[in-house]
C-alpha cells in the first residue's frame, strides 16, 4: 500500500482534531466558549473571569477571544502607544500610556508601571465585589417588595373585614331602627286609643247634658203654647215653674282634639345603642412630635428601668434599675447625683417622700425607706406579712400600697390595696387605715401593679390580670372600671399617672406597639397618644410641671425621654372641656371624628 501524501496527512489530522470533543481546560466541561491565545487554554463561560485573574503562562499576559476566532490572530488589547504594532503589556502611570515590554525596559524604566494582568485582576475583583454588593442590595429590595406586597394583601384583607363589619353594622342598625319603629308605632297606637277613650267619654257626657237641656226647653215651650194654662198661671203665679239657675248649667264643653307629635327628643338613642350593642365613639389619636421630646443622657443605665418617680419640686428623678440594689437619683441632664442604698438585691416599685425613697422589698416582704447611700441607715417602716408589695403611692397624709398574696394549695390568690397613715415622725410605725379588697362579695383585684391617687382623692389601680383600670373612692367604695380596646391591639394597662388637672394617663403596652390613653377622673376617654418614640416603655411618671417622663428599652439600650404637652393634646383637652365645640350628643351619631398622626380626618365607628 502506498504511503499517504502530505496533503492527505494534513487533512486527516484536521479531521481527527475536529472529531475530538472540546473540553474546558479549567473545569473539563464540554461547553467551550472562549480561548486564550497566549495560554492556549479552552475556557467555558464560568471559567473566563477566574482565568483572567490568574497568572498568565507567558509574559504576554492573557488574550481571551471567542473560540471560533482563535485562529484569526485577534488581539483583545490596546497597542503600545509608542510601538504601534506591538500589543501593550503594562500601563505607565507617569506617562499615562499603555506600553510594551520594550518600553518598560527603556523609556519607562524608572516610572510607576502596572502590569495589564494585575490591573485586569484588580478591576475584575472590583466588579465582582460590586456585583456581590448589588446582589445583597437586590435581596434587600426583594424583601422590601415582598413586605409591600404583604402590606397590599393586609390592606385588602382589612378592607374586606371593615366592609363586612359595615354591612353587619348596617344590618344591625336596620334591625334596631325597625325595632324602634315598632316601639314608636306601638306607643302611637296606645296614645291614639287613650285619646279616643277620653274623647268618647266627653262625647257621652256632652250628649247627656244635651238631652237634659233639650227636655227642659221642650217643657217650657209646651207651657208657653198652652194658652189656658198660661192664663191660669197669670192669676196663679205659683203654678209657673221656677226659673233655671244659669250658673248650674254645664260649661261649654272643651272640644279640642288631642294632637300627637313626634320630635327629635323622642328618638331614644340609648335604646338603639343598647339594643344592638353598638358603641359610637370619638377616637382621637395624637402623636408626640420631636419638638416636644427632650432626650436625657442615660448611657449609665445598662439594664431595664423598672420604676421611675419624680421629686416633689420636679428637679430630679429616682430610677429603679433591674438587677441593681441601689436607687439612683438623677438630674434632668441624666447625671447621677446620688444613689440610695437598699436592703434587697432588686428593689421594685418606689415612691419619693421627705428627701428619700420608699420602696418595696420582695425578699423580706417589707416596705422600707432609704435616705442615704448607706444600706445600714435603711429603715423598715412596715411589714406586709405574707403579702408581696406592688405599686406604691404617697401623699402628705397617706401611703397606698398594692399587695398580692400568691395562692397556696387548694386556695385562691388574693389581692388588695392597703392604706396607711403617714406619721409626722417617720421613725414611728405607720398605722393601717383600711384594706380595699372586695366589692359586693367579689374580689376587686387580681394582680394590681401600679396605683395613683387622683386630684379628687380616688385611688386608680391598674390590674394586669384583669387588663383594666379599677377606680375606687378614698372611702373604699367602688366607682368604675375602665377598659378600651383599640383597633391596633387589645387593652393591656401598665403604668398610670395623674396630672395637675386630674387627667389620668395610662400606659397601654402590647408585644408590638405601645400608646398612652388619656381619660378624665370619671373614666371618660379623651384621646390616646402614639409615637415612634414609644417602642417598649418600661416606666413612666409625671412631675409637678405636667411633664411626662418615659423610660424606653430598644435593642438592649435604655433611653429616658421628657415629653411636653403638644398643641394637639392641649387643643383636644380644651375641646373636651368645652362641650359646645363638639356635636350635640342627643343626635344619633353615625361616625366620630378621628385626628390621626397626619392630622387628617377620617370616620371611626366601633362595633362591639
Amino acid at each position: 500500500m502506498e504511503e499517504n501524501t502530505l496533503d492527505e496527512r494534513i487533512s486527516c489530522k484536521e479531521l481527527e482534531s475536529s472529531c475530538r470533543i472540546k473540553k474546558c481546560s479549567c473545569c473539563l466541561k464540554e461547553s467551550v466558549t472562549y480561548f486564550c491565545t497566549y495560554c492556549e487554554d479552552n475556557l467555558c463561560e464560568e471559567c473566563k473571569l477566574p482565568h483572567l485573574t490568574q497568572s498568565a503562562k507567558t509574559d504576554k499576559g492573557h488574550n481571551v477571544v471567542y473560540y471560533r476566532d482563535k485562529n484569526q490572530d485577534i488581539i483583545q488589547r490596546r497597542s503600545c502607544e509608542i510601538h504601534k504594532d506591538i500589543p501593550s503589556t503594562a500601563y505607565c502611570e507617569n506617562c499615562n500610556k499603555s506600553v510594551c515590554k520594550e518600553c518598560e525596559g527603556e523609556t519607562c524604566k524608572s516610572h510607576m508601571i502596572f502590569q495589564i494582568t494585575e490591573l485586569l485582576k484588580t478591576k475584575i475583583n472590583q466588579i465582582l465585589k460590586s456585583r456581590e454588593d448589588l446582589t445583597v442590595l437586590l435581596r434587600q429590595i426583594e424583601g422590601k417588595c415582598l413586605y409591600f406586597q404583604n402590606c397590599v394583601g393586609n390592606l385588602e384583607r382589612n378592607h374586606r373585614i371593615v366592609k363586612n363589619e359595615i354591612y353587619k353594622y348596617v344590618d344591625k342598625l336596620c334591625n334596631v331602627v325597625e325595632q324602634w319603629k315598632r316601639e314608636m308605632l306601638s306607643r302611637l297606637n296606645g296614645e291614639k286609643r287613650q285619646s279616643k277613650i277620653l274623647i268618647r267619654d266627653s262625647l257621652r257626657k256632652a250628649r247627656r247634658k244635651f238631652n237634659e237641656i233639650d227636655r227642659k226647653i221642650k217643657k217650657k215651650g209646651k207651657i208657653l203654647l198652652d194658652i189656658e194654662a198660661y192664663i191660669e198661671a197669670l192669676h196663679n203665679p205659683e203654678l209657673l215653674p221656677e226659673p233655671e239657675n244659669i250658673e248650674c248649667l254645664p260649661e261649654k264643653p272643651d272640644l279640642k282634639i288631642p294632637r300627637i307629635s313626634l320630635s327629635t327628643a323622642d328618638i331614644n338613642t340609648e335604646f338603639l345603642c343598647n339594643f344592638a350593642n353598638i358603641t359610637v365613639s370619638t377616637t382621637n389619636t395624637l402623636e408626640i412630635n420631636s419638638s416636644n421630646i427632650q432626650k436625657v443622657e442615660s448611657k449609665h443605665f445598662k439594664n431595664k428601668i423598672q420604676d421611675m418617680v419624680c421629686s416633689t419640686v420636679g428637679d430630679a428623678l429616682f430610677v429603679t434599675e433591674k438587677g441593681k440594689s441601689k436607687i439612683s437619683k438623677i438630674d434632668h441632664d441624666g447625671k447621677i447625683q446620688t444613689e440610695f442604698g437598699t436592703k434587697c438585691d432588686e428593689p421594685l416599685f418606689s415612691a419619693y417622700y421627705a428627701g428619700g425613697v420608699i420602696y418595696g422589698n420582695p425578699e423580706n416582704k417589707t416596705i422600707e425607706m432609704s435616705t442615704s447611700e448607706s444600706r445600714d441607715e435603711v429603715k423598715t417602716i412596715m411589714s406586709t406579712g405574707k403579702w408581696f408589695s406592688r405599686g406604691i403611692a404617697i401623699t402628705r397624709e397617706k401611703i397606698h400600697v398594692c399587695l398580692r398574696l400568691y395562692p397556696e394549695k387548694s386556695k385562691e390568690g388574693r389581692a388588695k390595696v392597703s392604706t396607711f397613715e403617714v406619721p409626722k415622725n417617720l421613725f414611728k410605725s405607720f398605722k393601717k387605715v383600711k384594706n380595699i379588697e372586695f366589692h359586693e362579695s367579689q374580689s376587686l383585684f387580681h394582680d394590681p401593679r401600679f396605683i395613683v391617687e387622683n386630684k379628687n382623692g380616688d385611688l386608680c389601680v391598674t390590674d394586669t390580670a384583669k387588663k383594666s383600670l379599677i377606680v375606687v373612692q378614698k372611702s373604699g367604695k367602688f366607682r368604675f372600671t375602665y377598659k378600651r380596646d383599640l383597633p391596633s391591639h387589645k387593652f393591656n394597662p401598665q403604668n398610670i399617672c395623674a396630672d395637675s388637672a386630674g387627667l389620668l394617663l395610662l400606659l397601654n403596652l402590647s408585644q408590638l406597639t405601645a400608646n398612652i390613653h388619656i381619660i378624665n377622673h370619671d373614666g371618660q376617654y379623651i384621646c390616646h397618644i402614639e409615637s415612634e418614640y414609644l417602642n417598649r416603655p418600661t416606666a413612666m411618671c409625671i412631675d409637678c410641671y405636667d411633664r411626662l417622663w418615659l423610660a424606653d428599652r430598644v435593642n438592649d439600650e435604655t433611653k429616658i425621654l421628657c415629653v411636653q404637652k403638644s398643641d394637639d393634646i392641649l387643643k383636644t383637652l380644651e375641646e373636651f372641656k368645652n362641650p359646645s365645640m363638639k356635636k350635640h350628643k342627643d343626635k344619633l351619631p353615625t361616625a366620630g371624628s378621628r385626628a390621626v398622626l397626619q392630622r387628617s380626618q377620617a370616620s371611626s365607628c366601633t362595633i362591639s
